[in-house]
């Protein structure tokens, strides 16, 4: 893990004497909607706060949506969750994707007014039958009730918004022709099934070919079952080696 480092470099600084263009990302933008104090200090004075711990399985999923886009992108037709939904939008195809997609390089914009160089690094964007350019953005979460409404959703959403907006901006003042509508693809992990039964016939399994950590497990099952199902799990393994390990 990297170590934690308050100071932010000049580059990141912002000097209102300076004449190049200032970088503000969509993030610190967010920043300031959050905390002004935070965004001044940071921005502005050069110390940042302490990152959060990594989010490594909504990184994995962005990763592997972002595959299943590109497969779409390039067969020109639309994911399938958008044809289940009768979203009639498909993948755009751009030379720029993969920078749009970058978050240190992302979209850009330089506001004439500010001189601010202001970006952000998209999931993806689509096309609808208008030829408008459609923002999505990839959200994972494991949380029990069903995501039907923005009321289900971390602070009904707003954040999430404003990313959306701002994407849409971007892509606006860059010449293109943006749908007022943008869309959120929230993934919701339901977790796995407790089964002590085949956990136990797996570990009876990895018992008979000699793996102590399987004995160890079946001792720790076996506290938790019943007669029954210990006998339903034996028979479950040995019709599971019967048929060569297939369909278990």
């Amino acid at each position: 893990m990297a170590k934690y480092n308050p100071i932010v470099g000049d580059k990141w600084r912002y000097d209102p004497k300076s004449p190049a263009a200032f970088k503000l990302s969509r993030t610190k933008i967010e920043l300031f909607c959050k905390c002004e104090r935070c965004f001044y200090l940071e921005v502005r004075l050069g110390f940042r706060e302490p990152s959060g711990p990594g989010w490594a399985i909504n990184s994995a999923v962005d990763t592997l949506l972002k595959k299943e886009m590109d497969y779409c992108r390039k067969e020109d037709r639309p994911h399938g969750l958008f044809k289940e939904y009768d979203l009639n939008i498909k993948p755009f195809n751009h030379p720029d994707i993969e920078q749009w997609q970058n978050s240190f390089k992302g979209i850009q914009y330089v506001h004439p007014d500010f001189n601010l160089l202001i970006y952000g690094g998209v999931d993806d964007i689509m096309v609808n039958e208008k030829e408008e350019l459609v923002v999505i953005d990839f959200k994972a979460t494991a949380k029990r009730a069903t995501i039907n409404s923005r009321d289900d959703v971390w602070g009904r959403g707003e954040a999430y918004k404003r990313q959306l907006e701002i994407y849409s901006w971007l892509l606006q003042k860059n010449g293109f022709n943006v749908s007022k509508i943008g869309y959120l693809m929230y993934y919701n992990g339901e977790g796995v099934l407790l089964d002590f039964v085949y956990a136990h016939m797996w570990a009876d399994i990895s018992a008979s070919k000699g793996s102590g950590l399987a004995m160890k497990l079946l001792k720790l099952l076996t506290e938790k079952m019943n007669s029954t199902q210990i006998a339903e799990a034996h028979v479950l393994a040995k019709k599971c080696i019967d048929k060569n390990y297939n369909d278990c």
